[in-house]
């Protein structure tokens, strides 16, 4: 059933199934849908403002008012609105609405579809699920049928095409499934829905527009979740909800895009122990400069700054380390990855040995990455300026990131460093002799960060001459990869 004039009153009264109750049930509970059941939202704030003036600007629907509502002023107006079946802004929200649609009449997009002759605004459908014989409502902003386009009006705080702008919102408020769910219920009634638009207007000036259109799989991945919720709502349908929420218990996980996230400087996956230190730069941040063909000082928001570490460990050492390592690329990995990754380590040759890199970006957009914390073997924090040198033997607290991009792989990223041996800088030698009874500098130890293994040897880790090569590569086969590396470990 279709109905051109039903008020929009009248239609959220009417106790077919829409696409809010959808959405309610699928992004809340059916608990919320049934507390609110018929009982759907018509307060007329902005966005329903604009949308009056878009699409029924004949029927001036919205007045300005008073400054305020406060005092006989806006009461008499809000009387006089009220009886004309108007709705009444205060002065600034009129004006706001104006220039809003101002805005999005200057884009293009926007004005073909919305001054399209055959465009049908706020149309009532009415149909029948044929699978669950639930009667289903929609009512879409604007319909051509003879283009087979709907256009749906959404004010915004953010209507920019940028994967944090209007997508954002887009998924979290469920707008794909108001998309799915209107497409199916127009398509019930016989049209064919070929496009679906979205026109995004942000709210504060300049009052950007953007026109947002769908990809099928966004259609379909809503139509499943539009499929699903129809079925939990047959399920309870004349029922009671005998529970105050969600029947189980929830667990609640640190997401993966957080435990990757840059600004949690003291989380770890895994600590690599007992190793030797090689050229740290773990003070002030570095970049590699191509003119001087080596690494420099940088700024920490220049291209490429970052804090960067190597360090020697043993084959048994390199070989948990890449064990570990395999396995949380295979717990991101995704379907388009490959299955394997090359040998993260170089081998030297001399004594057996594997070198290994940690680094840690100094800067994430506009926010400055803080410097990697520094502990000595007790446990205590060592100051920002303490100066790691190389041949120290150290623990090192990483985060494994497994990525792809030209290739794929896992880089550790650096948060945090103990020191169990300390290896002087020979030429920081003093040049005077000691004063008796003279003043000794001490620093009170802030007790944070590692806590002391006493199984870990005092002895620093022996130091030889670097000699590296590649690990010798055996002749590939079509199945080798991360396991087999890890079986012919030497």
């Amino acid at each position: 059933m279709i109905s051109m004039d039903m008020s929009n009153e009248d239609y959220h009264a009417h106790k077919a199934i829409s696409s809010s109750a959808v959405k309610m049930v699928h992004l809340k509970s059916l608990l919320h849908w049934k507390k609110n059941v018929y009982k759907e939202n018509t307060a007329f704030d902005l966005g329903t403002a604009v949308h009056a003036h878009l699409l029924e600007p004949e029927n001036k629907l919205v007045v300005c008012g008073p400054d305020n509502r406060r005092g006989n002023a806006w009461t008499k107006a809000k009387e006089k609105a009220d009886e004309e079946g108007k709705t009444l802004l205060v002065r600034q929200d009129f004006e706001t609405s104006i220039a809003m649609v101002e805005s999005v009449m200057q884009n293009e997009l926007a004005v073909d579809i919305l001054q399209d002759p055959c465009g049908i605004a706020e149309m009532s459908v009415f149909n029948k699920d044929p699978n669950t014989g639930l009667q289903l409502k929609a009512r879409p902003d604007l319909f051509i049928a003879e283009r087979g386009i709907v256009l749906d009006v959404k004010t915004t705080r953010d209507a920019s095409p940028k994967a944090g702008g209007f997508e954002r919102q887009f998924f979290s408020l469920g707008y794909h499934i108001q998309a799915a769910f209107y497409k199916y219920v127009l398509e019930l009634e016989g049209y064919l829905v070929e496009d679906f638009a979205f026109l995004a207007v942000e709210k504060e000036a300049p009052y950007a527009v953007q026109m947002h259109y769908l990809h099928h799989e966004v259609i379909e991945f809503g139509m499943l979740q539009v499929r699903d919720t129809l079925e939990q709502i047959k399920d309870v349908e004349g029922k009671d909800i005998n529970f105050t929420g969600w029947p189980s218990r929830n667990l609640i996980l640190l997401p993966k895009w957080m435990k990757a996230t840059e600004r949690m400087d003291e989380m770890s996956d895994y600590t690599i122990t007992n190793v030797e230190a090689l050229w740290p730069r773990i003070n002030k941040p570095y970049k590699f400069d191509n003119t001087e063909r080596r690494s420099v000082p940088c700024d920490p928001f220049d291209d490429g700054a970052e804090y960067t570490m190597q360090f020697r460990m043993s084959s048994a050492q390199a070989k948990e380390l890449f064990k570990q390592m395999v396995t949380s690329y295979r717990e991101a990995k995704e379907d388009s990855w490959p299955n394997t990754f090359s040998m993260p380590f170089k081998k030297d040759e001399e004594d057996g040995t594997f070198l290994g890199k940690v680094k840690l970006k100094a800067a994430y957009g506009k926010e400055q990455t803080r410097l990697p914390a520094q502990y000595d073997s007790q446990g205590n924090k060592l100051p920002s300026d303490f100066r790691l040198t190389t041949g120290s033997t150290v623990n090192i607290a990483v985060a494994f990131v497994p990525y792809h991009m030209r290739d794929a792989g896992v880089s550790l990223r650096l948060r945090s460093v103990q020191v169990i041996n300390y290896e002087p800088e020979k030429e920081a030698a003093s040049p005077f002799g000691v004063v008796a009874d003279g003043y000794v500098h001490t620093t009170d130890a802030e007790r944070d960060g590692f806590t002391i293994d006493k199984t870990q040897t005092s002895e620093p880790a022996k130091i030889t001459p670097l000699k590296v090569t590649k690990p010798k590569a055996k002749a590939k086969k079509e199945s080798d990869g991360m396991d087999d590396i890890l079986e012919n470990w030497e």
